[in-house]
């Protein structure tokens, strides 16, 4: 339905193009459902994570297990650093929407 016979794609066209505004398109997605949310659902590993899925999507780094697995151990590693730093105590940015001074 609709797929390109020649390279077996559901749409006909250069890669160089539908692969950026693939991930554009994705990414505006995620961003509006953050907005209608009102929740930080944008953040900075996840722009990489879109272009992989969509421009190699064959790469067994592009497997689902691999992004998740891949963004547990960043969270992992976010949450210890703010527990040896004492990031904990301080005021939530998101909330106060304010920055602590230093």
């Amino acid at each position: 339905m609709g797929e390109d016979t020649k390279n077996g794609k559901p749409f006909g066209g250069p890669e160089w193009f539908w692969s950026p505004v693939t991930a554009a398109f994705t990414t505006l997605l995620i961003g509006g459902v953050a907005v209608i949310a009102a929740q930080p659902w944008l953040f900075p590993s996840l722009g990489p994570s879109i272009f992989l899925h969509v421009h190699k999507p064959n790469l067994e780094s592009a497997r689902l297990y691999n992004t998740v697995m891949g963004h547990l151990i960043g969270v992992a590693a976010g949450e210890v650093g703010v527990l040896l730093t004492g990031a904990s105590q301080a005021p939530s940015v998101l909330s106060s929407q304010t920055m602590p001074e230093s």
